[in-house]
């Protein structure tokens, strides 16, 4: 996702060079390119935090849950 982010991003830079809108350009491919970056990194957050707790759920002996 993270990598996936870099397409608008250079959508963006073609439409500037091509002395497009600057206020399209950034407000279409510029706001797409913030918003899957987001997506990466809460992506990201989610996978590390299932990680952690699967893995404190597996330390857990038999004999404590009792």
């Amino acid at each position: 996702m993270l990598v996936a982010a870099l397409t608008p991003l250079g959508d963006m830079i073609t439409v500037l060079s091509h002395h497009g809108s600057t206020a399209t350009a950034f407000s279409v491919h510029g706001l797409t390119a913030a918003l899957v970056a987001l997506t990466g990194f809460l992506l990201l957050r989610e996978h590390r935090t299932a990680t952690a707790a699967l893995t404190a759920a597996a330390s857990v002996s038999p004999a404590t849950v009792r």
